[in-house]
């Protein structure tokens, strides 16, 4: 039985003080302490495949059975510090996954609001670099109306030049005409002399001067006619020579408004190429910052895709993580 490791038979022989009797209680013991061993070793065995590690070997091992009983102490410490590593581990590694899936979704919501926001400002940006462009076209227009505009008081400055050569013409017929007008007043008072001298004769020939002194009286009132409507025609002239000068000091004036004007309207065009430049330069920018824009946006939908798939992975290790934590709970250890 010994020899097929029964050792729960009955051994039926006593033991005495023979060798033979010795040898029965030798026997007996030997059966007895390796059923102990056998006993103590099948209990921890059973407690570690149960997954408890957490007690210590205990029972009388002596001789070779305790080479037994240090590797079976050895195993259960080792085991103990492995599966506290393991624990210890994979509790930081499930709260490192956590908090990195965490700060994944927040950096994927960030980028995504980022990529949003970098969107409305490139949108916002390309409304702005449209409106340039519509200011640049409108500046083109303008100057185009006003180097237009120059051109026509150019040519008003030059019709407002030969009104004023016209005027000048006036002003020296009309001067002559009143030199002529003092000629036709001279004539006038010669012939109210002579009508007065042909009276005087008439009434010295008596009867026979009746006729004559009748044609003397017409021509006296025919040189007071004369001397009257020339008074009429000198006035009307003197007042036209003043509306003449009056005229002329306006188109001069005018004249001048219109050079100033043109000045400044040269001045405006100069103004309107300027900003027209400066708008160009300005819609060139703008393209750039558009362009920069769009690439920050695309690389924030990017690095929210990058943020979204580590999330999913750190949630996928936190899980595995969980699992290998639920795996060493199932091992009681040491405290």
């Amino acid at each position: 039985y010994l020899s097929q490791g029964i050792l729960d038979s009955e051994f039926s022989l006593k033991e005495d003080g023979t060798e033979i009797g010795k040898m029965i209680g030798a026997i007996k013991e030997t059966k007895s302490f390796l059923h102990d061993i056998i006993g103590d070793i099948s209990e921890d065995m059973a407690r570690l495949a149960d997954g408890d590690v957490s007690f210590n070997v205990e029972g009388n091992y002596v001789g070779q059975f305790e080479e037994i009983r240090t590797s079976m102490q050895t195993t259960i410490d080792n085991l103990n510090d492995i599966f506290n590593s393991i624990g210890l581990t994979s509790g930081q590694v499930a709260s490192g996954a956590s908090q990195m899936a965490m700060s994944a979704q927040e950096l994927a919501e960030s980028s995504t609001e980022e990529a949003g926001a970098g969107s409305d400002i490139s949108e916002a940006i390309d409304s702005l670099r449209k409106g340039i462009l519509h200011t640049e076209e409108m500046t083109r227009k303008a100057e185009q109306v006003a180097k237009e505009a120059g051109g026509v008081l150019m040519a008003g400055k030059e019709k407002m030049d030969e009104l004023d050569k016209a005027m000048e013409l006036i002003k020296d017929c009309t001067s002559k005409v009143v030199e002529n007008t003092e000629s036709i007043k001279a004539i006038s008072a010669q012939t109210g002399l002579l009508a007065l001298n042909a009276a005087i004769e008439a009434a010295r020939a008596g009867t026979a001067g009746k006729g004559f002194a009748v044609v003397a009286d017409e021509v006296k009132k025919l040189a007071s006619d004369s001397e009257r409507v020339t008074a009429a025609t000198d006035e009307l002239v003197r007042k036209t020579i003043e509306a003449v000068e009056v005229g002329m000091a306006l188109s001069s004036g005018m004249v001048s408004s219109i050079m100033e004007v043109g000045d400044k309207a040269g001045t405006s065009v100069g103004l309107m190429e300027s900003v027209i430049k400066e708008v160009a330069i300005q819609s060139d920018k703008v393209s750039e910052i558009t362009s920069g824009v769009n690439k920050i946006s695309e690389s924030a939908q990017n690095n929210a895709a990058t943020a979204e798939e580590t999330a999913a992975s750190s949630e996928e290790q936190s899980a595995q993580s969980d699992t290998l934590t639920e795996l060493v709970g199932r091992f009681r250890l040491k405290g």
